[in-house]
């Protein structure tokens, strides 16, 4: 949970991933784009339920994090359009 908590963030402030790391320390070479969406189907199996159990104890505010969690994919998808 944490981990899409901060990727969430980086993308909100679109910021580039490193061309040489994608290239070489995946399983196979990637570009931006086609980690973008690789990421993207991993996004699509991750339920409320498990972002929840993460992050949850982290948040003194838990209305803050609750509506981060309901609104996690829609902002994914944002978010997402500006590396494809």
């Amino acid at each position: 949970g944490r981990d899409f908590y901060d990727l969430l963030w980086f993308m909100q402030q679109r910021i580039q991933p490193l061309e040489g790391k994608l290239e070489k320390d995946g399983i196979q070479p990637y570009d931006v784009r086609s980690a973008m969406l690789a990421l993207q189907d991993k996004i699509e199996q991750i339920r409320p339920q498990d972002l929840s159990i993460d992050l949850l104890p982290l948040f003194e505010q838990r209305s803050f994090i609750e509506a981060w969690i309901d609104s996690f994919h829609e902002n994914f998808n944002r978010f997402v359009m500006y590396y494809l």
